[in-house]
């Protein structure tokens, strides 16, 4: 029998200060995308920081599948908010998809 490996998919906490300091930065951008390697460059962090960052800022940053970078919400207009989830429920929609063709494959090679 094969043992399964454990792998933990939790994002490090944001240490204190590191959103707000996000945020205010993106406020000062003004109504405009950033694009994250502005804010990589400007911020001194990476890309995966950044990503942990905008979750844990209770939807106040605003960023997502094809959107052309990042804004804070008060800059942002009610049209780009839906437009940005409605980019997300696509992606959704496709990692279901996807999540249900692996366990049929996985089930297939158990058989």
């Amino acid at each position: 029998m094969l043992s399964q490996a454990s792998f933990d998919f939790s994002a490090p906490a944001a240490a204190a200060g590191e959103v707000e300091r996000l945020e205010q930065y993106l406020i000062r951008q003004g109504a405009n995308w950033t694009p994250a390697k502005q804010i990589l460059a400007d911020l001194g962090i990476n890309d995966r920081k950044l990503r942990i960052l905008k979750g844990q800022s209770s939807n106040r940053i605003i960023s997502g599948p094809g959107c052309p970078g990042y804004i804070h919400i008060n800059h942002c207009s009610i049209e780009r908010i839906h437009e940005a989830a409605e980019r997300r429920k696509s992606q959704i929609r496709e990692m279901v998809r996807d999540y249900i063709a692996m366990k049929r494959l996985a089930h297939s090679m158990i058989r």
